[in-house]
């Protein structure tokens, strides 16, 4: 099937002149403390992991090459097109000691077209998945939650992934774009100022743009499938375009501001933190999201902020996020619309499901409250999703009847 559609495309000529590499990631993140690269974090079983690389280990030398915070030395350690290895020269507990990193070639996920998509001055690796037999299919645009996660799962261990695989085997196409800069895209940095809330906007209209042109994709029958901040930007997306459907799940109901203090009163309390904890919470909140002040500079006056004013985006992009308003952008959309909640849902609630119910006008929606948690697992209570979610409890792995509500649905607008 794959040799098959490579040729269609090529003889479309729809595929981009350039092609992306495979880049193979280290699995660590830096950071910098008195002026010095330190290793933040180590990815359990990553390449970083395999060499023997340790969270609070200083970066002294790459290949020799005295190794600095402003030197061009972390973007090319955290990937590099496979295979390949560098030598690394670290601290730790004041000894130095050398350590080979390995880039061994990544595993690719099965029965996916891995393509490239130009988006203004780069590439962004795309994942395509297409049903098997003749004719022109109807396709789903995947909008991924916040954060700088690969959304490729060679294992088909990402729930995400395994529903958009059996949508695929139940005959639609999906499509997957990595964010900017991550997995093998070009791009800049995804935690930074200049991959924001257009840039992704601008990505998602050149991937539907894409889908209507594809040789084997009906362009009248397509589709986007948004998953938790995906959700809050999908009527942004779905503007001035021709969709069959929208589907949403672990959607914000309310402004940025108030869900984030919602969600974070919610995990307080299945944490158990003490009151002067979620105190510091709101205090901290404010002074970002209501008062506009920097994360550093709040930081810098309260040291004990740190970890509540930063996100897993960057804070242009909270930002954004946090001057959408919901009943605006989904006042002038008549697209059918099915709302997803999963009840075990902590990051979300079924109070911003239904306030967002409220807030789409379309003639056609409907909501639909699952036992299921945030990201699809088969979990009923939210102190069993909570339990999960901090390694108290294993994960009992997908609600696979998810699957057919959603086949259910989109048929019915086939």
């Amino acid at each position: 099937m794959q040799t098959s559609t490579l040729a269609i495309l090529l003889s479309a000529g729809m595929l981009w002149s350039q092609s992306l590499p495979r880049l193979a990631p280290a699995g660590l993140t830096f950071t910098v403390g008195n002026g010095k690269l330190l290793i933040r974090a180590v990815t359990p079983h990553g390449n970083a992991a395999r060499a023997g690389l340790q969270p609070e280990d200083i970066l002294l030398r790459v290949d020799g090459v005295p190794a600095t915070p402003t030197g061009p030395f972390v973007r090319p350690i955290l990937r590099r097109a496979a295979p390949a290895s560098v030598r690394l020269t670290i601290e730790r507990a004041g000894q130095p000691q050398d350590i080979t990193l390995q880039y061994p070639e990544p595993p690719s996920e099965s029965n996916v077209l891995y393509g490239a998509l130009p988006v203004r001055d780069h590439l962004r690796r795309t994942l395509l998945t297409l049903p098997a037999g003749a004719g022109k299919h109807p396709a789903i645009l995947f909008l991924p939650g916040s954060g700088c996660g690969s959304q490729e799962s060679p294992s088909f261990f990402a729930p995400e992934v395994r529903i958009l695989h059996a949508l695929t085997a139940a005959g639609y196409a999906t499509l997957r774009v990595e964010k900017s800069s991550v997995g093998d895209s070009e791009g800049p940095p995804c935690y930074s100022a200049d991959a924001d809330l257009p840039l992704d906007l601008e990505t998602y209209r050149q991937a539907l743009a894409f889908l209507r042109q594809h040789p084997v994709v009906n362009p009248e029958r397509l589709f986007l499938f948004a998953h938790s901040a995906g959700a809050t930007i999908a009527p942004l997306v779905a503007r001035d375009e021709k969709l069959r459907g929208i589907i949403l799940h672990g959607a914000m109901g309310t402004i940025f501001s108030n869900y984030v203090l919602a969600m974070r009163e919610r995990m307080a309390k299945l944490g158990n933190q003490p009151p002067e904890k979620l105190e510091l919470t709101r205090e901290c909140l404010d002074r970002l999201l209501n008062k506009n002040q920097l994360p550093e500079d709040i930081v810098a006056t309260q040291p004990a902020c740190r970890a509540e004013v930063y996100f897993d985006s960057p804070p242009a992009y909270i930002a954004q996020w946090n001057a959408i308003n919901l009943a605006d952008v989904w006042r002038p959309l008549q697209t059918p619309v099915l709302l997803l909640y999963g009840q075990a849902d902590f990051i979300s609630s079924e109070a911003e499901s239904r306030a967002l119910f409220t807030k789409i006008k379309s003639r056609s929606k409907k909501l639909l409250i699952l036992p299921m948690d945030h990201g699809f697992v088969a979990v009923d209570q939210q102190p069993q999703a909570w339990d999960i979610e901090t390694g108290k409890r294993p994960s009992p792995g997908l609600y696979t009847p998810v699957i057919g509500h959603l086949r259910a649905w989109l048929d019915a607008r086939h």
